[in-house]
C-alpha cells in the first residue's frame, strides 16, 4: 500500500473529527508516524530483499552463462565431428582442402605406357609449434651432372610389366570395385598397391597394419604439362596413419623439407632441391584461378595461415656472422636447447638469422630453425647497396622495442639478416 495514501486517509480524518482531544491527535499523531515509518521500513526491506534477490538471481545467471560458455569453449571441438580434411591444433578447427584440386580419374592411364611416379608425401606438424605447418618426403638423388639434389621420390609404372598382378579379391579391397575387364579398375588398383609399398619403405616399414586405410591418405594425382605426358604426381597425406618420425637415413636418402625450402630458397642446407616441384605447384595454382589450398593450411573461416620461413641461426665470432653448426658428438639427434643471441649495437640482444648458409663449403651440418613471422609482426629494411654509411643510417632508423615488432629484416656486411625477439616463434628442426 501506498504510504502517501495512508498519511493522507489520516488527515482526512483528523479534519472530520474537528474537536478531537490533543490526546487523541498526539495518539493520532503517534499511530500516523508509527504506521508510515513502519510501512517504509517493510517496503524498503522488502526493496532490499528483491534487489537483493535480482542480484544473486543475475550473478547466478551470469556465472551459469561463464560456467556454460567455459565449458562450450573446452568442448568447443568435437574429434567425432571432424571431417578427413580436418584437424584439430590448440583447439581450433583447420583444414587443408587440397582434394577437389587433383583427379582421380584412371580411365586416361595407357596400360601400355610407362610412366614416371613422384609421390608428393606430406605431413601436417601440430606438435611442438606455435602454428600448424606442412612438411613434405624428398629423395636425394645425384643428377646428370653428378650433382646431388632432392626431388620428391619416384617410381616407374608399367602395367605390363608388373610380376605378380593383383588378385580380384585384392583389386576389389583397394578400389572397393569388381574388375568386371574394367581396365582402369586393374590400373587403379596395381598404381596405388606401388605407391603403397614404396611409402612403407620409405617410411622403414618392416610390417604394418592391413588396417592402414591408404584410400584415405591418397588424395589424387596431378599430371604437369611442363613435364612430359608420362610423368604424374601422386599426392598421399600420412598426417593421420603413419608416425610422424621418418627416418632419416643418415640423411642420405630421405628427409622432410618445408614449404619455403621447396618454393623460395630451393635448397635442403647446403644441397639444391629441383626447380620442377616449384614448377609443379605453380602450375597447380595458375589451374585453379590462383588457389592456393594445395599447400597452405586454413582456418576454420577458410583464412589461409602463413607459412614459416626456414632460416640459420647465426653467431658472432671474430667480428663477423657464422651460421650454428650441429655437435655431431651429441647422439642420438644433437640439437642445443640454449640458442645463441646476438648483441647487435642498434637492435639489442636478440637472435639472428640468415636465409642461405653463410659458406655453403662448409661439409659441417647446420642447424635449420622454422621462424614464425606475421606481416604485421616484422619490419623490413632491405638495402641493396654496399655502403656501410648507409647502411648504418638505415639502422638508426629501425622502429626500437616500443614499436612492437617482433622481427626485423636487413642487409649488413653483404648478408641479408633476419632478427627475431620472441623464442616462442622459433622451432629447430633435424
Amino acid at each position: 500500500m501506498n504510504p502517501s495514501y495512508i498519511k493522507n486517509k489520516i488527515l482526512n480524518n483528523k479534519i472530520k473529527m474537528g474537536g478531537a482531544l490533543d490526546t487523541e491527535q498526539g495518539l493520532e499523531e503517534d499511530m500516523e508516524q508509527d504506521m508510515t515509518q513502519g510501512l517504509e521500513q517493510d517496503m524498503t526491506q522488502g526493496l532490499e530483499e528483491d534487489m537483493a534477490q535480482d542480484m544473486a538471481q543475475g550473478l547466478e545467471e551470469d556465472m551459469t552463462q561463464e560456467m556454460v560458455q567455459g565449458l562450450q569453449e573446452d568442448m568447443a571441438v568435437d574429434p567425432t565431428q571432424i571431417l578427413n580434411e580436418e584437424f584439430i591444433f590448440k583447439n581450433e578447427i583447420y583444414n587443408l582442402t587440397n582434394e577437389h584440386l587433383l583427379e582421380k580419374n584412371f580411365s586416361n592411364i595407357d596400360p601400355s605406357t610407362r610412366y614416371s611416379i613422384k609421390l608428393c608425401i606430406y605431413s601436417i606438424v601440430t606438435e611442438k609449434t606455435p602454428s600448424p605447418y606442412l612438411r613434405y618426403v624428398l629423395n636425394k638423388n645425384i643428377s646428370e651432372n653428378g650433382d646431388a639434389e632432392y626431388d620428391f621420390p619416384t617410381i616407374e609404372f608399367h602395367l605390363d610389366s608388373i610380376e605378380q598382378p593383383l588378385s580380384n579379391e585384392d583389386i576389389h579391397q583397394i578400389t572397393q570395385e569388381y574388375v568386371d575387364d574394367s581396365i582402369d579398375t586393374r590400373i587403379e588398383a596395381e598404381l596405388l598397391e606401388q605407391c603403397k609399398i614404396s611409402i612403407l619403405d620409405i617410411f622403414n616399414f618392416a610390417n604394418h597394419s592391413s588396417k592402414m586405410d591408404f584410400d584415405k591418405m591418397f588424395k589424387g594425382f596431378f599430371v604437369p604439362t611442363t613435364e612430359n605426358r608420362d610423368t604424374m604426381i601422386f599426392v598421399f597425406d600420412t598426417t593421420k596413419f603413419i608416425p610422424t618420425n621418418l627416418v632419416e637415413r643418415t640423411q642420405t636418402e630421405y628427409v622432410w623439407a618445408v614449404l619455403y625450402e621447396m618454393l623460395c630458397s630451393k635448397m635442403w642446407r647446403t644441397t639444391t632441391i629441383v626447380d620442377s616441384i616449384y614448377d609443379n605447384f605453380k602450375e597447380i595454382v595458375d589451374r585453379n584461378t590462383k588457389s592456393l589450398d594445395m599447400h597452405h593450411i586454413k582456418t576454420k573461416n577458410d583464412e589461409y595461415i602463413k607459412s614459416p620461413y626456414l632460416l640459420y641461426l647465426c653467431d658472432f665470432n671474430n667480428m663477423k656472422y657464422e651460421n650454428c653448426f650441429k655437435d655431431e658428438s651429441a647422439t642420438p639427434s644433437p640439437t642445443n636447447i640454449l640458442l645463441p643471441r646476438i648483441q647487435h649495437p642498434k637492435l639489442g640482444e636478440y637472435f639472428i638469422f640468415t636465409v642461405e648458409p653463410i659458406n655453403k663449403e662448409d661439409s659441417r651440418t647446420l642447424r635449420r630453425f622454422l621462424v614464425f613471422f606475421d606481416d604485421s609482426d616484422i619490419h623490413t629494411n632491405y638495402i641493396e647497396e654496399s655502403d656501410e654509411t648507409q647502411i648504418q643510417t638505415v639502422l638508426d632508423l629501425l622502429p626500437t622495442d616500443e614499436t612492437g615488432f617482433n622481427g626485423y629484416v636487413f642487409r649488413e656486411n653483404d648478408l641479408q639478416l633476419w632478427v627475431m625477439k620472441n623464442r616462442e616463434k622459433i622451432v629447430e628442426l633435424q
